[in-house]
Order: structure tokens, then C-alpha cells, then sequence
């Protein structure tokens, strides 16, 4: 009978020494999204961001409603940023493509004029269709100059 009372009393000195430290290691712990907020000589277990305020000589920390409501309005407020950021954003791109746009259509009668010129140029001189492209810019410039004198 003194054997099993010696086991059972040896377990419970072995769980008494482990209960304490895995109660440490818990205390350690602290939650993802979690932070600990020191108030005078206690530590609080608290959501990421909370807000303490000070009421008299009492330090209060802001409750789940008031964390809630505060963290919501922060929120749609960054919504609304992003929006308008958002509306910027497509406003530049729609001014850019526009540009663009303009700038495709001046380069399309550019080549056209020079398309026009090329065709005029060998018309009215037979032999220049092998001549370079700026060979037939610097031509048509001096036709241009021959034709205002």
C-alpha cells in the first residue's frame, strides 16, 4: 500500500512543478491582431489599436464598442480616400489615352502628307522611287522653297 500513495504523491509533486511553468509560457502568448497595454500595475490583454484615456485618476480603456465604432469610421474613411484616389487615378488615364489619341492622329497625317509627297515627288521627277526617305524630306523641303519664290 506504501508504493502506490509514494507514486501518487511522487506524480503530484512532478505536476505541481509543470503546472506553474506551462502557465508561464501562456502568459507569454499573446494572440495575432492582440497587444498588452500596461494600466499602473496590471497588464491588459487588448485588440491591436486600443485607446486609453485618462477619467479623474482612473486610466480607461476604451470598450468593445467604442473600438469598434472608432475602428469602423477609420475604415470608411480609407474606403473614401481610395475612391477618390481611385476617380483621380482613372481621370489621369482617360486625359493620358485622349493625348495619345491626338498625338496617333497628327502622327497619321504626318505620314500621309509624306506618303503624298513621296507619290508627288516621284511623279514629278521619274527615278527618285529609289531614293532614301530623307533624301525625299530634303527634296520636297526645296520644292516647297522653290515654290513660295
Amino acid at each position: 500500500m506504501k508504493k502506490p500513495a509514494i507514486a501518487l504523491l511522487f506524480l503530484a509533486f512532478l505536476l505541481a512543478l509543470l503546472i506553474p511553468a506551462h502557465a508561464e509560457d501562456d502568459s507569454k502568448y499573446i494572440p495575432p491582431g492582440m497587444e498588452i497595454l500596461k494600466v499602473g500595475d496590471a497588464n491588459i490583454l487588448v485588440p491591436k489599436g486600443t485607446r486609453m484615456r485618462k477619467k479623474g485618476d482612473l486610466n480607461v480603456v476604451e470598450d468593445t464598442s467604442e473600438y469598434m465604432s472608432r475602428k469602423f469610421l477609420e475604415t470608411e474613411k480609407r474606403f473614401d480616400r481610395l475612391e477618390l484616389d481611385q476617380i483621380i487615378l482613372k481621370n489621369r488615364v482617360n486625359d493620358f489615352l485622349t493625348e495619345m489619341t491626338a498625338r496617333n492622329e497628327l502622327l497619321e497625317e504626318e505620314i500621309k502628307y509624306l506618303r503624298e509627297t513621296i507619290q508627288r515627288l516621284e511623279r514629278d521627277r521619274p527615278g527618285l522611287g529609289e531614293a532614301s526617305l530623307e533624301e525625299g524630306v530634303r527634296i520636297n523641303v526645296e520644292l516647297e522653297k522653290q515654290q513660295k519664290e
